[in-house]
């Protein structure tokens, strides 16, 4: 009878451990989950690290730059008490900013009379090049393309021709390209 009593208190022991050890991974997991803690993720090297911090200093700086782009074309639209015309699809324009700022070559457009479209972005030095593309976000007041970063480290120093291919949804085709020094 002893043995048994044994028996019963050493399975419900484990019964217990048991379902303690799976509440411990139920609130483990949706720490995890919701990324309260940082258990189960191996920690980062110093290369990873430093590649992450720099892809997000590109990011912020791209973000700045469209922002400061943005704010001096505002600057130059129309005020709201001026009436506006609606852009005729045979006056479609593209206006095209290249600079380079640290180690990110950004290029910023500007794109009126059209609403839909796909961007193309060639970048030439040479035998060298680059290509990337990007869909046309459109805004009531101009669009532009979704943005273009490329990092100094792909292009390399040099003289650069840096050329824009907007296909609008419609077929119509504009270009534009801009010469560009990488130091």
């Amino acid at each position: 009878m002893k043995s048994r009593l044994s028996h019963i208190s050493t399975s419900r022991k484990l019964a217990l451990l048991v379902g303690v050890l799976l509440c411990l991974g139920i609130v483990i997991a949706i720490l995890e989950k919701t990324g309260t803690t940082n258990i189960l993720r191996m920690p980062q090297t110093a290369e990873q690290k430093k590649v992450t911090q720099q892809a997000e200093a590109e990011k912020k700086a791209d973000t700045e730059a469209k922002q400061s782009f943005l704010d001096d074309s505002q600057k130059t639209t129309p005020s709201q008490d001026t009436p506006v015309s609606e852009p005729q699809p045979n006056q479609s324009n593209l206006n095209l900013d290249v600079k380079q700022e640290g180690e990110t070559v950004t290029v910023l457009t500007k794109l009126s009379g059209v609403s839909s479209g796909e961007c193309v972005l060639k970048a030439q030095n040479g035998s060298k090049s680059t290509e990337q593309q990007a869909q046309i976000i459109y805004q009531p007041e101009f669009s532009s393309c979704a943005g273009f970063n490329i990092a100094k480290s792909t292009l390399g120093v040099g003289q650069w021709q840096i050329t824009l291919t907007v296909t609008t949804s419609s077929g119509q085709t504009l270009s534009q390209g801009q010469s560009l020094e990488v130091k």
